[in-house]
Formats: C-alpha cells, sequence, structure tokens
C-alpha cells in the first residue's frame, strides 16, 4: 500500500480490492467510500446503500458490485457513478465477475444468469441440476468457466453458452476453502 488513508469514524467494515489497488470503506450511514491505495484519493458512491448483503469487487479493481436483498448495483469505481443496477430481485444475489469485464455473473436461489453489461441484457441462464440454491460462483482465470457450488454439487459451464461441462455431487461435506 502507497498511502495511509484516515477513515470515518463510523467506517464499520473495509474491503481490499483483489489487486491492492483500492479499499472500500462500508460507513454505518450507508455511505461507500473507495479509496486509492496508490495516492490517497477518495471517491464516495453516489447513493448510500443500507442492509447491504454482498460486495464483490472485480478483478481489476475498477468495479464494485454491492446487493441487498432484492438489488444489485455495478459501480465505476472512479466516477463513484452507478453503471448498471437490476431491482425487484426475487432474492439476495451476489455477483461474480469475470477477468473481462463484459460480463456479470448473478447467483442466488438456484440459478445464475450472465449479464452483458454494455447491454443490460442476460445472456444465458445456469441451474444447478439439482435445482437448490447456489452458494458460491467464481469465474475461471481465462473467463471461460463459471464453477457454481450449492445443494451438495459442484457443476462447471462454459462462457457465454452455458452449456454443462461437468458435475460433482458431495457425499461429504466440502472442506471450506480460505478466502
Amino acid at each position: 500500500i502507497g498511502r495511509a488513508v484516515k477513515l470515518a469514524s463510523d467506517t464499520s467494515y473495509v474491503l481490499f480490492a483483489r489487486d491492492g489497488s483500492r479499499v472500500l470503506a462500508v460507513r454505518a450511514s450507508g455511505a461507500l467510500d473507495v479509496f486509492d491505495t496508490r495516492d490517497g484519493g477518495k471517491v464516495t458512491l453516489a447513493e448510500p446503500i443500507q442492509d447491504l448483503a454482498e460486495l464483490t469487487w472485480s478483478p481489476d479493481g475498477a468495479r464494485l458490485s454491492t446487493s441487498t436483498a432484492n438489488r444489485v448495483w455495478i459501480w465505476d469505481v472512479r466516477s463513484g457513478e452507478s453503471i448498471w443496477s437490476l431491482s425487484e430481485l426475487p432474492t439476495a444475489v451476489a455477483v461474480a465477475f469475470p477477468p473481462s469485464g463484459d460480463l456479470v455473473g448473478l447467483y442466488g436461489d438456484g440459478s445464475a444468469v450472465l449479464y452483458d453489461l454494455a447491454k443490460g441484457q442476460p445472456v444465458e441462464t445456469l441451474a444447478l441440476s439439482s435445482g437448490g440454491a447456489i452458494r458460491t460462483a467464481q469465474f475461471s482465470t481465462d473467463g471461460s468457466t463459471l464453477i457454481v457450488e450449492g445443494a451438495g454439487m459442484l457443476e462447471s459451464f462454459s462462457v457465454p453458452d452455458g452449456k454443462r461441462l461437468a458435475s460433482l455431487r458431495r457425499d461429504r461435506e466440502w472442506v471450506e476453502r480460505a478466502r
């Protein structure tokens, strides 16, 4: 980290971008401050968000997703503006970013939906063969595969066509991986 940053006294949570270039400070007021760790610059996202359920950085640290029980936003952290949002969701969702940044995967209630961020449209819907809720999802480093886990299944899908590549059913508990 290049510089120390001063956090507000009501900061309740911090989350570093994967590449270490930025840190997000979540404040009790719902304000979200993004600090550049190289120069100490600060951007506050355009609207405070109450009842956050999930936060996810894009691999390059340029975008951030926030979600609540029924809405998700994708933010450009340089400007602090929302570049995409989806509301009236049936359940809380989480977000996975591929390295390319052109898609976003939303997952939660038993399916994962790939969205084209430029068009704001769904590209493909992926469902676990068991039909259960998806707990985690992660893109491969080249963005060609999405791995999802939930309901006792680990499954992989090709991106963006959504073809199921492989399935693994657990017969005993997974070993939780460190994050």
